[in-house]
Parts: C-alpha cells; sequence; structure tokens
C-alpha cells in the first residue's frame, strides 16, 4: 500500500458553486452544491489546483476535472504529482461546500431547506429506484396535467418510445411519490430532467391554470384519469 508523504499539507480551499446547479444530501444534516469548482492551495508541496467537483445522487463527491499550476519554488515533474494526494483534497473541498439543512417534509416528501437560502426555496432528492427515465417521464406527466393535456401520451411522444413503456414508467413514478394519484395533481413535487429540483409551496392556483417550471402547486383535476394518462 502506498504510504501517504511526510510533506503534504492543505492551505486553503474555496469553492465556487454552479449556480445552475442543485443543491444534493451529503449527509443526515448537509447538503452541497451538485457542481462547484474547488480552488485549493496547497502549502506543501507549494502547488494550486483547480478541481471541477459533481456531487453523485449518493452524494459523494466526484473529480470531472482538475488542473494544476506549479510554483516557482515548486517545479511539476512526476515527484510533485506523486506528493498530491487528492482523496484529502476532494474530502476538504466537499466539506467546504457542505451547508446545514432543515428537513421541511411537511411540505414534500423528503424536501429541504438549505440554510441561507429564502425560506420558500425549497428542494428534494429523488427516491431509491427513480431512474432518470423515471423522472424524466414524471416530469412530462406532471407538465401535461398542469397544462391540461394528456399525460401519459404527451410523456410517450416526448421520448418516441410505446403507451405500455410510458405506462410501466408511469407506475412506478407513482409508485415512488414523484407523480399524484390517479385523477389528481397534488401532493408531489414535480421533479425536473435532473433532480434534486426548487419548489415553492407558496399559494396555489386555480384548476386549469398553467404554472411554469418549476413551481409546482397543488391542483385537483374535475375528471377522472386511467393508468397511463
Amino acid at each position: 500500500m502506498p504510504q501517504r508523504p511526510k510533506s503534504f499539507r492543505i492551505d486553503s480551499v474555496a469553492v465556487r458553486p454552479d449556480p445552475q446547479a442543485a443543491p444534493v444530501r451529503t449527509g443526515p444534516g448537509t447538503a452541497a452544491p451538485g457542481v462547484f469548482v474547488a480552488d485549493v492551495h496547497l502549502a506543501v508541496p507549494d502547488i494550486h489546483l483547480k478541481l471541477g467537483i459533481r456531487i453523485t445522487a449518493g452524494g459523494l463527491p466526484v473529480v470531472q476535472a482538475l488542473t494544476v499550476w506549479a510554483s516557482d519554488q515548486t517545479p511539476l515533474t512526476s515527484g510533485t504529482l506523486r506528493k498530491i494526494l487528492l482523496d484529502p483534497i476532494v474530502r476538504a473541498a466537499a466539506g467546504e461546500a457542505a451547508r446545514q439543512v432543515r428537513d421541511r417534509s411537511d411540505v414534500a416528501p423528503g424536501a429541504f431547506h438549505v440554510d441561507g437560502a429564502a425560506e420558500d426555496e425549497l428542494w428534494v432528492t429523488a427516491p431509491a429506484g427513480a431512474t432518470e427515465r423515471v423522472q424524466q417521464i414524471a416530469r412530462l406527466y406532471n407538465d401535461a396535467l398542469m397544462t391540461g393535456r394528456p399525460p401519459g401520451l404527451e410523456a410517450a411522444n416526448a421520448v418516441h418510445i410505446s403507451r405500455a413503456q410510458a405506462a410501466r414508467y408511469i407506475r412506478k413514478a407513482r409508485e415512488l411519490g414523484l407523480i399524484p394519484p390517479v385523477g389528481e395533481v397534488t401532493g408531489v413535487v414535480r421533479p425536473p430532467a435532473v433532480w434534486p429540483v426548487r419548489v415553492d409551496p407558496v399559494g396555489a392556483p386555480q384548476a386549469g391554470q398553467r404554472r411554469e417550471a418549476p413551481i409546482f402547486r397543488p391542483v385537483r383535476r374535475e375528471t377522472g384519469d386511467s393508468e397511463g394518462n
């Protein structure tokens, strides 16, 4: 097993979240931006690094890009690179990016509020078993419901699959709480293409009123619905 170099020390870590990235839960009481850039200066060796980091759905940080700048005192050599320990650097960056969260499951299942954000800005993490396709179908389904279009047909046509295939994804999404019970548009948070999503729990529109993403409001349809529709 490789031994840790004796000369390694992190001097400073600064993070810059991607403004388009939603927060992802990283622990029971913390969340971090789904994508962020970390600027790290190592005291020993005297090296500056810039890391592009993505937080997976499971809360694990993954390095997607890495840039290394040498200093006049420490030229960039194979020996220098061997002294750069990526794991503790990534852990330090993820820790710097993490923020405390407050559970808001009273608004929607799995919803949470990130400290420092507006009180009406809530997020929800996709439940276990919600694949990208299931989330995509759920988003399309809910979009169609909100605008009065046939949701099953709209979802199937949008991703070019059969109604039977769409019905299976719709059934799974309903089991996971990503779409409302048959005949309703209530009690769930609408997922976009990538979870988590922003929700606004304040106010409620009249039945049939259109709402632009990412806001989801409780609405009850006056007509029934059938599986896959």
